[in-house]
């Protein structure tokens, strides 16, 4: 996500393992600690499903992946149409 943010924005935001408090901004990706200590973790949520949400001036996105499926892409409603979307799925047996 660093790298995605870098590449469209010019900024490169920085990678730590815990929360600042220092009033700024920040983005908290995956369920752990962090995300669970502000109230937000994947309980109840589906296999292959995401959460974005906001927490004080926090974005939280976190997501639970179905275990029996590795995907590289994914092409689904609309999306499965456009000639420029693949979509690779492995599954482990």
């Amino acid at each position: 996500m660093q790298s995605y943010i870098e590449k469209s924005t010019g900024a490169k935001l920085p990678i730590r393992s815990q929360l600042e408090n220092d009033g700024r901004p920040e983005i908290v990706v995956g369920a752990g600690r962090i995300a669970a200590g502000l109230g937000v973790t994947s309980e109840g949520l589906g296999h292959d499903a995401f959460f974005i949400r906001t927490v004080g001036n926090r974005l939280v996105i976190l997501g639970r992946d179905d275990p029996r499926r590795r995907d590289t892409g994914s092409c689904t409603g609309p999306a499965r149409d456009d000639p420029r979307c693949v979509s690779v799925h492995a599954r482990e047996a």
